[in-house]
């Protein structure tokens, strides 16, 4: 259904979303949840984190129903050879938030709306965040095809209720199912 550059709503992100591909983030990423911010690594089943309800265009909490772990145990370590671990800077008012995360994880694209692979945005493009309006300010590349060391563990959060997303550094990303 599409190409992933055209982005993909909530429904459509199960068919070319992030699963076990290795659509993650660095364990000390922080993720928002009703108490405030907690690092991926130490989210569980059963927590609560802050979601963005695209309909209603307002922040509700929606329940973790899976961590997935990409450490060559519970699910295999994520290919940056096919999908790099980059540097994203957003810029949020003032304040520069830097975050690691794969390229092929997808982000809510808030001019239109719908949720692409970070990849497909550039420098200037628009993400949501739960101060408005982000704009991002450069995107690096830390692990790939050419870095000999691709063994770094990265999570991904999937919903078991509320809206299948959840803010890492204060930005909208889409869960893994």
């Amino acid at each position: 259904e599409g190409d992933a550059a055209e982005g993909c709503t909530a429904e459509g992100c199960a068919a070319e979303g992030c699963t076990a591909e290795g659509c993650c983030f660095v364990a000390n990423e922080k993720v928002l949840t009703p108490q405030g911010y907690t690092h991926i690594q130490n989210i569980v089943s059963g927590d609560r984190v802050v979601s963005y309800d695209e309909e209603r265009e307002m922040f509700v909490e929606s329940v973790v129903g899976k961590v997935m772990i990409h450490d060559g145990k519970q699910l295999g370590f994520a290919n940056f050879a096919k999908d790099a671990l980059v540097e994203l800077s957003v810029r949020i008012g003032t304040e520069e938030i830097k975050t690691k995360v794969t390229e092929n994880h997808r982000f809510f694209d808030a001019e239109s709306k719908r949720y692409k692979q970070l990849r497909k945005f550039a420098e200037g493009s628009k993400v949501r965040t739960n101060q408005g309006v982000g704009t991002i300010a450069g995107i690096r590349p830390v692990l790939d095809s050419t870095t000999a060391e691709h063994n770094q563990i990265v999570y991904n959060l999937e919903m078991s209720s509320g809206p299948h997303n959840y803010l890492v550094n204060g930005v909208v990303v889409h869960n893994g199912k």
